[in-house]
């Protein structure tokens, strides 16, 4: 059964949001503003990412086998790439539906956002765990990064719940329609 132009459209709804979704969290995850610490002895305030530390003076590069980084900081690295990688084949698979029209590439984008929401709100949920453990005493804040991968997940969810039920609605007609001939 050749697939309607117009739910084709539909059902690319639902990628869209993801795409965007996992365009916001690329971005958070690359910027070093996760979280801003004011050093209250010296007056400075730190930004710390997931990659790097900028002060007034410069940013620097925080290296994979620094000892000062705990498994808290290694975890929040690993899920922030695998809800990007998990994101992107998501996008991926939508750009297989876009081009062999099967149905299963729209289903496959649809569980790939919700892993890639999902690993997003883990990385989101362990920096604030790390941040909360490692500044104690310190006043800190949540940066523009963090704020940017909440949204990123937050998006890939939703466009993860519309997909479903977009693929659903399809599927749904498409039986209807071999059912009535």
């Amino acid at each position: 059964m050749p697939l309607d132009p117009n739910m084709n459209r539909k059902l690319l709804i639902g990628p869209s949001i993801i795409a965007v979704g996992l365009v916001f969290h690329t971005i958070g995850q690359a910027t070093p503003y996760w979280t801003s610490v004011t050093l209250p002895v010296m007056d400075i305030t730190q930004n710390i990412g997931l990659w790097e530390v900028c002060v007034p003076k410069g940013c620097v590069r925080i290296p994979i086998d620094s000892p000062d980084l705990t498994p808290s900081y290694h975890a929040s690295r690993a899920f922030a790439i695998m809800g990007v990688l998990s994101g992107a084949a998501a996008v991926l698979a939508i750009f297989l539906y876009v081009f062999q029209a099967k149905l299963i590439y729209a289903t496959v984008s649809s569980a790939l956002g919700a892993l890639s929401g999902f690993l997003i709100a883990v990385c989101i949920i362990v920096w604030a765990a790390y941040i909360s453990d490692k500044c104690e005493d310190i006043s800190y804040s949540h940066g523009f990064s963090y704020a940017f991968s909440c949204v990123g997940c937050i998006l890939s969810v939703a466009g993860s719940i519309v997909a479903h039920f977009s693929n659903r609605r399809h599927h749904n007609l498409g039986y209807q329609a071999i059912g009535s001939s």
